[in-house]
């Protein structure tokens, strides 16, 4: 349990640094309050025991409003960073309880048209959710098993802006999860439709949006990275917590400063697979390899000194399921300098947790000659 607290611990950090990277000092240019009314995705049977119809969520952000202090926020248009608290009553006291969150938002413009607008907003911190699951006293809470979770909440709203005051309304998906740390852990995902107030609060003022692009000049490059990562997953419910650790080679052919995309291989050594159990020998999972390996597709965003990576592969040999045959890695990074990072990272089966990793890569830099 030591590992989940320190992995957990260090989510919002690695997030903040990302508000920091951006500005050298933050400011509290506006205040935003959401809303939500929605459903938690039922994507287990045993959930319609213990949902009651639609759930509130409330959060409320800080954000600084950026002014192109940097050449990735120009390239960015200027967008907004912020720290916020949510908050939602998960209408089942006994079983689910509440869920509270800290988190780093991040805010960037779609498109804009006069006074209206759409925008993307993406948040992420540390979630506490006061009701577990336990064997004796709460058997039927199988979303999830540890107080401590990882929140996340994209959304995309759109907005209306009056001078000081800004009007939104948009689609939300809210997801707590323990990453694989503690069984059960099939996960909440609150999908909701949610409206906002944000009211400006500085006399700053943000620069016009129009031609800040064409004002970024970035030198094409190629990145050659190896990173090597160790995480932690529990096998079966009140069992043993394995390790797992991982190496992973990357080339990212990166165009232009905001993204970057590229191939790469990984490879797996899984503790769990590796201590076979009776259960194991009596389903015919004993055979299963420790060692197995995939290929991958990698799409990365980049924010200054930090980013972030979705890898969607598909094993090459063994498996840590018969029936998985593809997987996906997401992870948040930092960059400590040119040549190493610290990240954060999951490996999912598209919507079920395999397990949470901390990561420390080291990278080759290629810059081509051509300017974008």
């Amino acid at each position: 349990m030591r590992s989940e607290l320190i992995i957990k611990a260090l989510i919002l950090p690695i997030l903040l640094s990302f508000v920091f990277t951006a500005n050298a000092q933050f400011r509290a240019d506006a205040i935003d309050i959401k809303t939500s009314y929605g459903v938690i995705m039922p994507h287990h049977k045993s959930f319609y025991y213990f949902l009651n119809g639609r759930i509130p969520t409330i959060a409320v952000t800080v954000n600084t409003i950026t002014n192109g202090e940097q050449e990735w926020l120009r390239a960015r248009k200027n967008p907004t960073f912020g720290f916020g608290f949510f908050y939602s009553d998960l209408k089942n006291k006994t079983i689910l309880g509440q869920a509270y969150a800290l988190y780093m938002n991040y805010g960037q413009s779609i498109f804009k048209y006069k006074q209206t607008g759409l925008q993307f907003s993406m948040s992420g911190g540390v979630a506490y959710l006061n009701k577990i699951f336990d064997p004796i006293n709460n058997p039927y809470n199988i979303a999830v098993s540890s107080h401590l979770n990882a929140y996340l909440n994209p959304s995309l709203d759109f907005y209306y802006k009056n001078k000081a005051l800004k009007f939104s309304t948009g689609l939300a998906l809210t997801h707590l999860s323990n990453g694989g740390f503690k069984k059960p852990n099939s996960g909440l995902n609150h999908v909701g439709i949610h409206f906002g107030l944000s009211a400006q609060i500085s006399k700053h003022k943000k620069t016009a949006d129009k031609a800040i692009v064409d004002t970024v000049k970035y030198l094409k490059s190629s990145i050659f990275t190896v990173i090597t990562s160790y995480g932690k997953r529990q096998k079966s419910i009140n069992g043993n917590i394995y390790s797992v650790v991982s190496i992973m080679f990357d080339y990212i052919y990166r165009p232009k400063i905001r993204y970057g995309y590229g191939i790469g291989a990984d490879m797996f050594y899984d503790f769990a697979i590796a201590d076979v159990s009776p259960i194991d020998t009596i389903l015919g999972t004993s055979k299963r390899t420790a060692f197995y390996n995939g290929l991958h597709l990698t799409w990365v965003g980049y924010y200054g000194n930090f980013y972030s990576s979705l890898q969607f592969g598909f094993y090459v040999y063994g498996s840590p399921d018969y029936s998985e045959k593809t997987y996906l890695r997401i992870a948040f990074r930092y960059s400590l300098n040119p040549k190493f990072d610290v990240g954060i990272g999951l490996k999912t089966y598209f919507g079920v947790a395999h397990f949470s990793e901390l990561g420390l890569g080291y990278s080759i830099h290629r810059i081509n000659k051509h300017k974008t």
